[in-house]
């Protein structure tokens, strides 16, 4: 789980991360980021109901990103924002595989320290 001051929560935010960030696809994910001017790195997790109508369903996948997220946050650049939409259900995504999608994409924003 993301603390507080690592959550990207205003709408106005995610809206603006959503239409000016730089972005980048894969099969299970979509990544779009964006600097702030903030001495942290924010992220939000969008997942449609287009993934599972069911609230339990994409409440799971959130929170198997956010996980994720989580154990890479430390290697990422201060100052930026990073909005993270699931195009599918994860279910059949082992912990791993979804850690190194993530990597990528995020790798490929040129997000990651190093």
């Amino acid at each position: 789980m993301l603390s507080k001051t690592h959550r990207l929560k205003a709408s106005k935010d995610i809206q603006r991360v959503s239409r000016q960030g730089r972005w980048s696809a894969g099969s299970n994910l979509t990544v779009r980021t964006l600097p702030n001017r903030l001495p942290t790195i924010r992220a939000g997790v969008i997942v449609s109901k287009k993934v599972d109508k069911r609230a339990v369903v994409r409440n799971r996948a959130r929170r198997r990103v956010q996980e994720q997220l989580s154990l890479i946050l430390p290697n990422l650049i201060i100052g930026s924002d990073i909005l993270i939409y699931i195009r599918k259900d994860l279910v059949d995504l082992k912990p791993e595989q979804l850690k190194n999608e993530l990597d990528i994409q995020l790798k490929r924003l040129r997000v990651v320290k190093g």
